[in-house]
């Protein structure tokens, strides 16, 4: 039996409105997935990556988002209910402006990772200082978990949507996160100069000071938490919780102890389970659930990037399991914790608070992984860990899917 969530009364916003949802929801995840994958080509600097690609691949993007979106605002216009139309009008307006400023995002990538210091510093003087703001913030990090905090909430509203609720609740973890992940930018300036990957970074370079840096934090931070006083405390302390782990807590363990990677998931299980309570008020069973699952991504995932960037973890002293335990073990460790998810990912339905699609769904991606890491396991190890890496962004997004939609399948 399906158990029930202790959510606000159906509302009369009608089929129409859930339908536009899901299609929004299965589009925005789209949209970020592209994102994510053209950004992981750009940070491999062994991939070469053509600008006409990226601007063609981003232009049908965003007429295919655009065109989804429209059709749905029209469909949804019928419904006669103008403050409903306006609501979807300007959520149309946030979309385009999430592409414009991703577009730009990876051009500036494309022709900053290409240029000389001192180019750098006459390009950051002009038209490029938005852009490397932005990317103090750590955009893949506030993306995906705002499709987590996104699916929590989904799933304790059971689709009874109180929309200033929910803009609230996203926007509000998204600020929060992106002020954490700047201030951790600051944090991590000296660890990062020794680092290939992250060597370019603003702060490393100068081009942005550590004072501007903090302010930057300072004010994501006011925004985010200013937010979530719209929605209850318990919300509020989920936030406080995740910003102290993730700065403070994991920022210590990360530069002492191999446990770094798991108390740093801490952090990152929060935000679904964040958007959960911040309809229910409460933390049960299906929270806890959720709290479990991104867990078991996370660990997984963060591991195969240790994997492949072993020597650069290696050259800033960074005690992550490759480097103090060897390949081997983080690829045991990577395994137990897909096995993990496995298990944890269909509890949601053994406790009823989801049906049997949901199951379906989330048996699939999560043993589509261990048949992955398993088939493939005798595989060159960093050939291996990247194979695991790339299939956890598109797991983690059918996961969310599923959590999203469990409420509409029953």
């Amino acid at each position: 039996m399906k158990k029930t969530i202790d959510t606000p009364p159906p509302n009369d916003h009608g089929m129409n409105l859930r339908n536009y949802t899901i299609g929004f929801v299965v589009s925005l995840l789209l949209t970020l997935l592209a994102y994510t994958l053209v950004t992981q080509y750009l940070s491999n600097d062994s991939i070469p990556l053509s600008q006409t690609v990226v601007i063609i691949a981003l232009a049908v993007l965003a007429m295919a988002q655009f065109v989804v979106q429209l059709v749905l605002f029209l469909h949804l216009g019928t419904e006669r209910k103008p403050r409903w139309k306006f609501f979807v009008f300007w959520f149309m307006i946030f979309i385009v402006l999430i592409l414009v400023v991703g577009s730009l995002w990876i051009m500036h990538n494309l022709d900053y990772n290409m240029m000389s210091p001192a180019e750098r510093i006459t390009k950051a003087s002009s038209m490029n200082v938005v852009g490397m703001y932005y990317q103090l913030t750590k955009p893949g990090i506030v993306y995906s978990n705002a499709i987590a905090a996104l699916a929590g909430f989904l799933l304790a509203s059971q689709w009874r949507i109180d929309w200033l609720l929910l803009v609230a609740t996203i926007a509000g973890v998204m600020f929060v996160i992106a002020s954490a992940c700047v201030c951790n930018n600051y944090i991590d300036r000296h660890i990062d100069v020794r680092m290939k990957r992250t060597k370019k970074r603003a702060i490393v370079s100068g081009l942005i000071s550590g004072r501007n840096a903090l302010i930057f934090s300072g004010v994501l931070g006011a925004i985010g938490f200013g937010l979530l006083t719209q929605t209850n405390a318990l919300t509020i302390g989920l936030g406080v919780t995740a910003y102290v782990m993730y700065v403070v807590v994991y920022g210590y363990f990360k530069r002492t102890s191999v446990y770094g990677t798991l108390v740093g998931s801490v952090s990152g299980a929060l935000p679904p389970v964040a958007g959960y309570t911040a309809v229910t008020g409460s933390i049960d069973l299906a929270a806890a659930i959720l709290f479990l699952i991104l867990t078991a991504w996370q660990m997984p995932h963060f591991y195969a990037i240790a994997m492949f960037r072993r020597d650069d973890y290696a050259a800033a002293k960074i005690p992550v399991l490759p480097v103090v335990k060897g390949m081997k073990a983080a690829k045991r460790e990577i395994f137990a914790y897909i096995v993990l998810l496995a298990v944890v990912a269909p509890l949601l339905t053994v406790f009823g608070y989801a049906g049997i699609i949901y199951a379906v769904i989330a048996i699939t991606a999560a043993g589509g992984w261990v048949v992955l890491a398993l088939r493939n396991y005798k595989m060159d190890d960093v050939a291996w860990a990247r194979k695991m890496f790339f299939y956890s962004l598109g797991c983690l997004l059918v996961l969310c899917f599923a959590v999203s939609t469990a409420p509409v399948f029953v």
